[in-house]
């Protein structure tokens, strides 16, 4: 009787820990990553001046980042399907150094449609970074150089 109720305490302590795992995971509508200044589909992206980028001619679908408004923002850019974008989850900066890691914007379970489109996040410039000398971009594991504004 008394393994009995300990194997029964096991179980619902199992089945409160699987309860708060998946609480921790996002809503399918629940947006992750870098808070955005503007997005695609945002009205706000029309207002923006985009300046010099890492985008390399011919190099087809691939992501990029842009310098915006002179500098006082970054544009990061990066190839996905539109139901399911992708975007800068981490945007660090150490000297003239920039990282960039994407991921998935909205990770809860939805369905993806099989289409391919960019996808532009526009985010605030990381402390430390001077838009007027070049930047070393490392992005998604590629390092280019971002040209100054």
């Amino acid at each position: 009787m008394k393994q009995q109720l300990l194997l029964m305490a096991a179980a619902l302590a199992m089945c409160g820990i699987v309860v708060w795992a998946l609480s921790l995971q996002p809503e399918p509508d629940e947006r992750v990553g870098v808070p955005p200044v503007a997005e695609s589909g945002d009205d706000r992206l029309a207002d923006l001046d985009l300046g010099p980028s890492t985008a390399r001619p011919g190099a087809g679908a691939e992501p990029e980042v842009a310098w915006v408004d002179g500098g006082a923002y970054l544009a990061v850019t990066a190839p996905g399907s539109s139901s399911c974008p992708v975007g800068p989850q981490r945007v660090e900066a150490e000297g003239q150094q920039l990282t960039v890691t994407l991921g998935p914007l909205y990770p809860g379970e939805r369905d993806c449609t099989a289409d391919l489109g960019p996808h532009v996040t526009v985010v605030e410039v990381p402390a430390g970074l001077d838009p007027d000398r070049p930047v070393t971009v490392l992005l998604d594991g590629a390092r280019r150089t971002l040209p100054p504004v």
